[in-house]
């Protein structure tokens, strides 16, 4: 049997690649992606000189800003975010070759980087990151380092810890020649470590995320009228009303004061009285509750047949004459002392 020779090299070829994809490491693709980088912006030599792998919190992110430095905040995928600083020696030589086309060997002028600067680094940081991409395709084992670009300019460390997640981060310190060795800059990339919750750090998220909504809603303010009397009356007589006018009410709403909620609806009915030198309702038993809250669906739903009925459909002049008592909560051994009527004040 004769092996065609062609064949033979096309499938060494590719076992050849598949092993040197399968052995290609993070730093590795920083190598290839630095010097890729460089040529893409004018042939500017750019090796990398030093690659440290470490990890890091948000902590030790955060004291990692310090000095006249660009800070970039990286997007990746699902809404991640890491970070990309860029020291002052680093932006100097790039500014230096895109403007004049050379880099030379002398310490970089000391100043804030400015936004022209960002746009310049960016291009730089945004060739590495796609061209590590590129490098580490079908790669396996690998952290989630692939798929960032930068997204926008942060102004200092305040603003990087207020931008980034509270995770674990793998840390990457690159030494990055340039012109060969013109200048040695340093570039820091940050990209977030996925944690992997457990059912019961999931159970523990809900809990904590419900405990904190009910607490939250415990706090809202809820107002509660206390309704002694509602009526309709003539239009002239309600312009007649002057102060000390009297509004008579029935005995019997002195012992049926409906307490009601901001919908309008009774949540309880209590008996009028006097508590501590206040006016004050007692709230009456869960029977009476019951019956009251039968009584406002009926209410609601039947029509006024005359002037006397309690509750008028469509009276907006009923709205503006309810009279409403300071409701206190009196205790069960003191019974409030009974005012049949009211006085507009």
């Amino acid at each position: 049997m004769k092996i065609d020779p062609t064949v033979l090299r096309s499938k060494i070829g590719k076992q050849s690649a598949q092993a040197e994809t399968r052995g290609m490491s993070v730093r590795k693709a920083l190598r290839l992606a630095t010097v890729r980088a460089g040529r893409g912006m004018g042939e500017l030599v750019a090796t990398l000189a030093g690659c440290q792998q470490s990890r890091a919190d948000l902590a030790q992110v955060v004291t990692a800003v310090e000095g006249p430095q660009l800070l970039f905040l990286i997007g990746g995928p699902q809404d991640t975010r890491g970070l990309a600083i860029v020291d002052a020696v680093l932006v100097g030589g790039v500014v230096e070759y895109m403007t004049t086309g050379r880099v030379v060997h002398a310490p970089p002028e000391e100043r804030a980087p400015s936004r022209t600067d960002a746009i310049m680094l960016g291009e730089l940081l945004d060739r590495i990151l796609m061209a590590m991409d590129k490098e580490l395709l079908g790669s396996v084992n690998q952290p989630p380092v692939t798929g960032f670009r930068s997204s926008a300019l942060l102004d200092d460390a305040r603003a990087v810890g207020m931008a980034l997640e509270d995770l674990p981060y793998h840390r990457f310190d690159l030494s990055i020649d340039l012109a060969d060795g013109a200048k040695t800059g340093e570039m820091w990339l940050f990209f977030p470590k996925p944690v992997v919750a457990t059912d019961a750090d999931a159970g523990q998220q809900i809990k904590k995320w419900s405990d904190a909504w009910q607490a939250h809603v415990d706090r809202i303010p809820a107002r509660i009228d206390a309704v002694l009397h509602k009526f309709s009356m003539p239009l002239d007589e309600l312009q007649n009303l002057q102060v000390g006018s009297l509004i008579p009410v029935p005995a019997e709403q002195v012992g049926a004061v409906r307490l009601t909620g901001s919908d309008r609806n009774a949540v309880a009915i209590g008996k009028l009285g006097r508590a501590h030198g206040f006016r004050a309702v007692r709230i009456a038993s869960q029977v009476d509750l019951q019956r009251v809250r039968a009584f406002a669906e009926v209410t609601t739903a039947i029509a006024p047949t005359g002037p006397q009925d309690l509750e008028p459909a469509g009276d907006a002049l009923n709205e503006g004459l309810q009279t409403q008592a300071l409701v206190e909560t009196v205790s069960s051994g003191q019974e409030p002392e009974p005012e049949l009527a009211g006085r507009a004040d």
